[in-house]
This record gives C-alpha cells, structure tokens and sequence, in this order.
C-alpha cells in the first residue's frame, strides 16, 4: 500500500489501534472532553470520529486474535453495523455487549491495542460513542456509493486540449501563457532569466546528468547567435548522453536492479539487457505508445524482432517476490504496469473495492488475470531468425520428450534419428570382459561359491546386512567401467536376483582397490579406486545410482525388481583408465547394510575401457524396445526410445549453434516456445487470501469502471482472452489508446517533475483521489493532449519545456513572491535543486578525466565481493580498486546489488532498488558531509584531479584559478584567489578539490 498524501479511510484492527491510541486529540480545540453520558452532539462524529477516520492508510484485516477475526471495515456505517466475520463490533447503546469495547477493557485474550491499554479517558470517550447509540452520518462506503463523485476526478475525465488563456499573444510560448495567467491572479511577476552560464550548466545537468565543460561555458557564454540556446538544446538531446540520463528516471520509476533482492538475493546477470533497452528506447526517441506497448507485450507487436526481447524485462525489473507466491507475483505485475504507466494504485484493490477510487476489487483481479500466463525466467534469443529457428526445433523435441509427448514425437524425421542412433550405438557399444575371481569372503560367514561360468553365488541363508569381499586378477585391458550385473542362481530359474522381500537387494557402497602383486616391496600398498559416477538400467528419481558410491552407508541403490532371470545392472566409472600390472589384483567390497536380508545371491563382473556414456548401459525398457524390429514397434515402444535417443541428439545440435543472448524477463511462451497452459479466469480473492473462500471469478481486462470515457472497453472480447500474449498486448493497447486520459497525464507530468523539480500534481505515482491535485491543471492537460496528439516524442517534450521562460528563470529570491507563495507552486521563480548521486559521482570521474563513455554491456560491479551466509554475497564498496577496469563507467550501468546497496551513494539518497520510487528524496545531513570528504571514492578522484591540476599550473593561485573554472565553471574573484591559496600552500591540492566539491555552488543547480 502506497503512502497516503491527504487523508484516507480506516478499517480493520490497525484503524482500532489509531483511533485509540489518538482519541485524546480529536476535538476541535485540539483536547479531549467527553461529553455527558447520554445524547450526543449532532457534530459528535464529525469532530471527534472523521479527523481520524480519514487520517491513516490502514491494513485490511484486523489482529489475529482479535474478536473480529478479519473483514471489519470501518469506512461506513454498514461497517460498523456489519462487523467482522463474528458479527457486529458494536451494539448502539449498549457498550457492556460491544465486542469492541470488550476489546479496549483488555478482557479476554485478544486486547487492544494489543501493546499498551487505553487510557480510562480514552476508553470513556469510546464507551460514550457507543452508549449514545454510535452516530454515524456516512451511509455508504466512498468506492460503493459515489461513483460519479469518484469518477468526476480531475485525472479521470476525458482528456481534452483546453484552449489558450485568453488574451496569449500570438507565437506566445503555451507553457509560458498557462503560468503567467496564474501568476497574475495572484499578483505575482516571473523572475528574470538566469545568465547563460547557469542556463548552460542546469540543461547539461538536467539532459545529461553531466555538466559542461568550463570552455564549453565560455563559448556559450560568449555566442552572439540569439539561437543559441536552442541550438544548445537541440545538440544536448541528440547526444547518447541523453538516453542515460533519462532512461535512469524510467528505472527509478520500475526499480531496476541487477539482484534478486530480498532474503536469497541472487547476482541477475542478465537483467543488463532490459537498462540497455531503455537507455536505448530514450535515444531513439520511440514514440511513447509504442514504448508502453513494447514493454508489455513485444513478443506479440513484433514477434520475429529479436532485438526487442529485452523490452520483456520490464515486468521483471522489480525485486522477486518471497516464496515465490503466484498470488503476490500477479499482485506484482499489476503494481507495477499501473503505477508506471498510469499513475494508479490499483493493487489497493486486492483485498476489498478501493476505498477513494473507482476501482473493484473484480477490476483488479480481472487485470490480474492477464498475467495469468506470464513467468520471470532467463531466456535464450538468437538474433538470427535462421538460428532462432532451428533452437526452437530442438528444444520443441527436447520439451516433447520430458513430456513423452507421442503427438509430437511420432514423426518420420524422429524415427530417422532412432534408427541413426541404434546404428551409432551398436558400433561404439563397449566390449566387455568378464573378471576372473580369484577368492570371495563374505562378512557373515555365509558361504560363497564361484561358478565356472565367473558367476558368483552366495548361499540362500543369507545374514541380515553382509559384506562381500571378491578379489579378481587383473585384467588384461586398461579399466575404465565396472559392470555389476545382479543374476539369479543359475540352477534356480525362478529365484530373483536378492534374498530381501520379493527378491530385493540393497548396495550400501560399492568400493574398489587394487592390491600389489604377491612379494611386491611395501612401497606398494594397495590403491582405492574412487569411482566418478555410477548408471543402472533401473533408473528412478527417487533411486539414484550414485547412492551405491556416496561414500555414506546410510543411502542405498535397491533392485531387484525385474523378473527372474534378467539382470538388474550398476556400471561405475573412473575418472581415468587404470592398467593393472601382471600379478596385481582388483579388489570389489560389495557393503549390503539396509537390512532385511536384502543382500545378492549371484552376480558376475566385467571391465570395458571406453567412457561412460548415455548409451554403455541402457534402461530396461529401452534395452527391451530396441530388441523390437522397427516395422513392429508400438507408438509407446517408439516413444520410449525416442526419449532416451532424441535428447543427446538435440544437445549435440545445440552445442553446434552460435552462443545465443541470455535475457532476464518476465512474459508467457514466447513465439518460439510451445505455448503453456494457464489459468484462464482468476478466483476473487476474499480479502487478498488465497486461503478464504473465492468470492467469483474473472477473466482477464483492466478496470471497466475507471474508463471515465465511454469509447475504452473495460473488458477482454473472450477470443483474445485465451492466448498468451495477446492478453498483454490488449492491456498495452488500452494504456496507449488516445481515450485513456491516465497515461499521457502521468507521463506529462513525471516529465515536468524532473525539469522543475516538482510535478504539476506532486505525487507522480498517484494520480487518483489520495493524490495531490495539480497546481496547474489546465496545463498539464494541454500539455498531455499536446503530446498525445503530436509525435508523442519525449525529445519534442524536453524541448518545449525547456525552451519556456518559466524553465529558464533565475532562483532570485523575492519576499513579497515568498509570502504568498512560499513553496512556489505557481514557479514564479526556478527551484534550486540539488546533485542527484549519479551526476555527483560522474562529475567528479569527469573532473579527474577518468569517466569511461562506453556505452551499454553487463552491469560494472564496483565492489569485492565474496561469499555470505546463503546466498546473498557479501560486497566491500571500500575495498574496490579505481583504477581498475570498469571503474570510470557511468553510475547507470553499475550493477545494483539491492540488499547490498553502495553506501556512498546510499548516502547521497540513491533510491532502494525494491521500493517505488517516482520522487527522489533530497536531504541535507552530517552522514553526507563525511562521505562526501572521507569516502574512498571521493578521496581518491579528487587527488587524481589535484594531480590533473599540477600538470598545468605550478604557482599556487593559478591552480586555484585552474580548480575554479574545472569544478565551478568560473573564474575566481580576487579575495577568493588569496583566501584558497592559502589554504592550498597549508592542506594541499586534494584538499582544496574536496572543499569545493563539497560546496553549495558545485552541490546545487541554480
């Protein structure tokens, strides 16, 4: 829930616990006094009970405990009279049978508020507002009885261009005409323009986020061409620069970062390509509809457009959601689409109707429900279509045969590939050689006999666990496989492989060594073999092979499970061949510990000198299939060697493809993905709980009823609702349509809010009935229709809103303008504002000539980073090296690691890379003045411009002179020139950087 910037109302537990606890401030004079018992006065409720009603944004369930248990809600009458899940809170004239006032008495378990009791006045007052029978003027809440009031909002009726104020001379600057009308109701004159050298340095700052150069300053200052300014502008707006200083604006608004966030905030080492994207969109200048529809739903507008896929990473630019809730995730995606490109708090409808807007809380989950299909995943995209297309022909039939699909797998080409591979596999099968025993011992003492066929048998009466001890001669071969096959007793055919409970057997741990040949001198002891992986042909998720090799005893590999007869069979590979000398043996310790007598009765072992492969030990049913001629095969027998063939097959064609680009985003199948299943309508969430009962369904749209106008659909044609993006692609086209009075108010006048300092309604964010109302509302109509209805090109934006006079006036200070208008919502003069950290930070890598222009790539991570506690890394901003690659890259392509923010920037109120951010804080505090003279960073660039300095001035007031015009941008007065050298001759160069880096002047845009 968004922070309220005029008063909301209350409901549930937390409006208990403030109406409480503040109770002793709700009269008018400011001070509590109750009243007589009895009648109250006609005004009781509007004096005392509404101020704080209207005071707080509250949750929307009360305490756990409490008597109500959830669902109460205050903001009407009904509310009181309805109650919570258990019935009324209040019974009019009676406090002793008033559950709320049962609560506030502390009696029972759940009091409230739950830390501290009410004082005995507050609780009198409380029990007066109930004994005189609760009066409550209000009849229904405000998101279920106004709705014309509601929708007769200024941001939500049709947007048309207002005419000029009348009497504008003709070639009169519009933005000019719509603030000077305004000033002359109240009296007031504009200041006069700015110099050109503060202009020169505010639209550097402003476009780039950079400053100009001192001769860059100069020159302009010196241009006769009255164009100049203009010609200025224009040069700035084309520069790359600019896309990096406002595409930096649009991240704030989405709260880009390069992690996860949250608990386990994992590096997103792809999520680089989204920032480019914007960076570029800026730059390239797309018109803004098609800006909003990209980010939406590219994957629909363009679907062979490679390059386009990164504008997919706008739903996944936020922090991840804990747990990864699909509820919460939706409620994300929801967030964020309507706060950036509308300006409304529609996720205030999750649990309940709005309670200021016309907003349902069916509206918010049918928006929700067109996010249904989407997920947040990496992606693999190939810019050539060619190559994307055969990618997606493989990874089709890799996804078909983990779903052993038999419609998409039963193909001619795919049958061509399983007999390919029976002919590949029969040629480089392994040629195996049976072991010949020399001995078998076994733990228990239950006897052990070798056959002449090298099959070894233990006896029937087999002991509970056992380990059995066999010693082979070597090999003749170099040993790279071991093959274990399970047998049942040669002279028994119906007997199973184990002695355990339907013939099961049980492998603990498999261990090999080789022993020295007899006589052999001590220095050769015998050698563990250590195996590096291990297959079966019974191969199950839950019965992994490697469990025999784990080293453990505790976990087991089981067969035994095919009939008698038939081997159940465990290969085991070592990392390398190993030649066994003449004379040396090899010794297997089978360790059987599961109990159960769950131990082998025969088995037989041999050696092969290949690498294990998918194909040195087939599955069972595999192996089975295969021995099936072709021409005589069942679909389901074709179906399984295809999933055991195909897959090898399809990696071996990938690895052959170029290296495709990874892309972080969050969108449904895209076009060459097979489309995934998702939920067509979305249960009604009961107070956002995915736990209470579902209140309906719907299907997918956006809110039918804050469309003042009547020409906007509210609700999906149910054909395009079916289909994965097209859902985001209506979504996109109902925020870009030219009758959505929302979207091109909210972009006009976030745009205004980074020129002066202020939005024409203050809250960017919030442009419904909690939100600030615009100074200027006209203007910023005629500013949105002008956009609308033009190019919608935010360069031609810039440029009429910095070509005003308004933009180009001078901070002069004038008392008469201050009293009036103290916090200069009318702009009668310009608003001073302060170095963002970013153009703190690249100015000073621009000073110290160390600031790298390269444009885009992978986020720069300007920490050393080592291991944490999970998976969140540690990072030590102060131990990062300066000099070292990367370091001068501008601050928008650093990677931001959330939960581990640089706290030099940090410091200089660089946003939370998990909270909205429309508006960026501006503080002044002692925190900042020691970073900005001690922080590493700081320390280090300022010598570095100390020593740029030296270069070219030797004598102490020609580097003063030198420093002035670098940080200033000015020449030095005379009394300047004497005061600062002498603090350079006792402190030094460095110290003089710092000092005028830490200045108002260079800290400040005039």
């Amino acid at each position: 829930m968004h922070a309220p910037t005029r008063p909301r109302a209350a409901r549930g537990n937390a409006f208990l616990t403030a109406l409480l606890a503040s109770l002793g401030t709700l009269s008018c004079s400011g001070t509590a006094s109750a009243a007589p018992k009895g009648e109250l006065p006609p005004d009781f409720f509007e004096r005392n009970v509404q101020p704080i009603l209207e005071s707080q944004c509250y949750e929307c369930h009360s305490h756990a405990k409490s008597t109500f248990k959830g669902g109460l809600s205050l903001d009407s009458k009904s509310g009181w009279e309805k109650g919570g899940d258990t019935g009324p809170a209040i019974v009019p004239g009676n406090p002793a049978k008033s559950p709320l006032i049962e609560a506030i008495l502390r009696k029972g378990d759940a009091p409230m508020p739950p830390k501290h009791p009410l004082s005995k006045e507050q609780v009198a007052i409380l029990s007066q507002l109930v004994e005189g029978g609760a009066p409550d003027p209000r009849t229904l809440s405000p998101a279920g009885s106004s709705k014309r009031a509601l929708t007769d909002w200024w941001s939500l009726k049709p947007l048309k261009r207002p005419p000029l104020p009348e009497g504008t001379p003709k070639g009169a600057h519009p933005v000019d005409a719509f603030l000077q009308r305004a000033l002359a109701n109240h009296s007031l004159q504009p200041a006069p323009e700015a110099d050109r050298r503060t202009l020169i340095r505010r639209l550097s700052i402003d476009l780039h986020g950079l400053p100009p150069t001192f001769e860059e300053v100069e020159a302009f200052a010196a241009d006769p061409d009255p164009r100049a300014y203009d010609k200025l502008v224009e040069r700035l707006l084309q520069s790359p620069r600019y896309g990096e200083r406002w595409g930096r604006h649009w991240l704030d608004v989405v709260r880009y970062g390069d992690s996860d966030g949250n608990e386990h905030d994992k590096f997103r080492s792809h999520s680089w390509r989204y920032r480019d994207y914007v960076i570029g969109a800026f730059n390239r200048d797309i018109p803004y509809a098609q800006f909003i529809r990209e980010q939406l739903a590219a994957d629909a507008i363009a679907p062979d457009r490679s390059d386009l896929t990164a504008a997919l990473g706008f739903l996944s630019a936020g922090p991840d959601v804990l747990g990864g809730d699909a509820v919460l995730l939706r409620d994300e995606y929801v967030t964020q689409t309507m706060s950036a490109f509308a300006s409304s708090t529609v996720h205030c409808a999750r649990c309940h109707n709005h309670k200021f807007d016309p907003i349902s809380q069916e509206d918010y989950y049918a928006l929700a429900s067109v996010f249904a299909g989407v997920q947040r995943r990496e992606v693999e995209i190939d810019a050539d279509p060619a190559i994307r297309k055969e990618r997606a022909r493989w990874n089709r039939i890799k996804i078909a045969c983990s779903k052993k699909n038999p419609t998409k797998l039963l193909t001619d080409e795919n049958k061509r590939f399983v007999r390919e591979w029976e002919q590949k596999a029969q040629s480089q099968s392994p040629t195996w050689t049976p072991l010949a025993p020399v001995s078998i011992s076994t733990q228990s003492g239950v006897s052990a006999h070798i056959l002449p066929d090298t099959t070894l048998l233990v006896g029937t009466h087999a002991a509970d666990k056992d380990t059995y001890t066999v010693r082979f001669a070597a090999p003749p071969q170099p040993v790279r496989l071991i093959r274990i096959e399970a047998l049942g007793d040669p002279s028994d055919p119906t007997s199973a492989p184990g002695n355990g409970p339907k013939g099961q057997f049980a492998l603990s741990e498999v261990k090999l060594q080789s022993l020295p040949a007899q006589g052999s001198p001590p220095a050769r002891p015998s050698v563990p073999l250590p195996t590096s992986k291990a297959v079966s042909n019974l191969p199950s998720r839950d019965n992994d092979p490697n469990r025999a090799r784990d080293n453990q005893g505790t976990s087991h590999w089981i067969g035994g499970s095919l009939a008698a007869g038939k081997p159940n069979t465990l290969v085991l590979e070592l990392p390398r061949e190993r030649a066994l000398e003449a004379g040396e043996q090899l010794e297997l310790c089978l360790q059987q510990l599961l109990g159960s007598a769950q131990t082998l009765r025969a088995f037989r072992v041999s050696t092969a000198n290949l690498p294990l492969d998918a194909d040195t030990l087939l599955p069972e049913p595999v192996r089975q299939a295969a021995q099936v001629a072709d021409d005589a095969r069942t679909p389901e027998q074709w179906v399984t060697l295809m999933t055991h063939a195909l897959p090898p097959r399809c990696d071996e064609a990938l690895q052959k493809l170029p290296k495709p680009k990874i892309h972080y985003i969050a969108a449904g199948s895209l076009p060459h993905e097979d489309p995934a299943e998702f939920p067509q309508k979305l249960p009604i969430l009961r107070r956002g709980l995915a736990s209470a009962p579902a209140l309906g369904a719907t299907g997918p749209g956006s809110m039918q009823e804050i469309s003042a106008v009547a020409t906007l659909s509210g609700r999906m044609a149910e054909p395009d609702a079916t289909a994965e993006p097209a859902r985001r692609l209506w979504l996109a086209n109902w925020l870009a349509s030219k009758q959505n009075p929302l979207t091109w108010r909210s972009i006009v006048n976030r745009v205004w809010h980074y020129h002066f300092g202020r939005g024409l309604s203050d809250t960017p964010n919030d442009l419904g009935h909690m939100g600030a109302e615009p100074s200027h509302p006209e203007l910023l109509d005629w500013l949105a229709a002008e956009f609308r209805d033009g190019s919608q090109s935010l360069k031609a934006l810039h440029r009429l809103l910095v070509t005003s006079a308004a933009y180009r006036q001078s901070v002069t200070h004038h008392p008469a303008a201050e009293a009036a208008d103290k916090d200069n919502r009318l702009l009668w003069r310009a608003n001073r504002q302060r170095l963002d950290a970013e153009s703190f930070r690249d100015t000073l890598l621009a000073l110290s000539e160390r600031l790298d222009l390269t444009e885009g790539g992978e986020g720069v991570r300007q920490f050393v980073e080592r291991p944490g506690f999970n998976t969140t890394k540690q990072a030590f901003y102060d131990e990062f090296d300066w000099k070292a690659k990367g370091a001068g890259r501008r601050s928008v392509y650093r990677f931001i690691f959330r939960t581990r923010p640089d706290p030099f920037l940090a410091a200089l109120n660089f946003p939370d890379a998990s909270q909205f951010v429309p508006v960026r804080t501006s503080s002044s505090s002692p925190l900042q003045s020691l970073v900005l003279l001690n922080n590493p960073f700081v320390l280090d660039h300022c010598e570095t411009l100390a020593a740029r300095i030296a270069k070219t001035a030797t004598d102490p007031e020609l580097q003063v002179t030198r420093a002035f015009q670098l940080v200033l941008l000015r020449n030095p007065q005379p009394h300047e020139i004497q005061g600062f050298s002498r603090y350079l001759q006792k402190h030094g160069l460095p110290a003089l950087c710092r000092i005028l880096t830490n200045s108002n002047e260079f800290l400040f845009v005039d």
